[in-house]
């Protein structure tokens, strides 16, 4: 366990550093984006339950395939897993849904744990930042998931929100349009603020 902590904050520190240097690339191929988030969230399901939580994952398979950094959608998922995981207290449950609209495919990860303060949504995003509050300054972190969940979202053309009540738990909703990157448009998307680190 202490290992896969260390792993992951050395993951992140690389990862924020190739950010700010404007070295972080991502590759983006064609395909299925609930089939991968099936995949991921199955094979984090043993660290899930294996604390005592109860998860439910409701996906659309019929969501049209897109352009998606497979890696980028693992860090995006297993970072808010892992965050409703480590701030839950009593009642330990997670909600993963997966579904489109007519230009959207929308990832909704929710947690019934501690919340955040609608003064500091804002702020989470941030790198470095963490929630005010006692115990989450008892819980490890590197202050950086947020941030690379956040700049891995706008590598894709989308957004992410977030909607929180203190005490009863946060919903971090993912928006990514279906037809930015269609096979044929790709010499549209070059790097820009919205989407950087492009690499078709």
């Amino acid at each position: 366990s202490e290992t896969h902590r260390m792993n992951e904050m050395i993951t992140d520190m690389l990862d924020f550093s190739r950010i700010e240097a404007g070295k972080k690339q991502y590759s983006m191929e064609y395909g299925s984006l609930s089939v991968t988030i099936r995949e991921i969230v199955e094979s984090y399901t043993p660290y899930i339950q294996g604390r005592g939580f109860r998860l439910e994952l409701e996906i659309d398979d019929t969501v049209p395939p897109l352009i998606f950094d497979k890696e980028a959608i693992r860090l995006i998922v297993t970072n808010l897993l892992h965050n409703g995981v480590k701030y839950s207290r009593e009642e330990k449950y997670l909600h993963v849904r997966f579904y489109g609209d007519d230009a959207n495919a929308i990832l909704e990860i929710t947690d019934h744990g501690i919340g955040i303060d609608k003064n500091e949504l804002e702020k989470v995003f941030q790198p470095y930042y963490r929630v005010s509050g006692d115990y989450v300054k008892s819980v490890e972190g590197s202050g950086l998931g947020l941030y690379l969940v956040h700049h891995a979202v706008r590598a894709h053309n989308g957004t992410i929100s977030v909607k929180s009540n203190p005490g009863k738990g946060s919903c971090f909703k993912i928006s990514i349009p279906i037809n930015w990157g269609k096979p044929g448009n790709l010499q549209e998307d070059k790097p820009n603020e919205k989407n950087p680190g492009y690499r078709g």
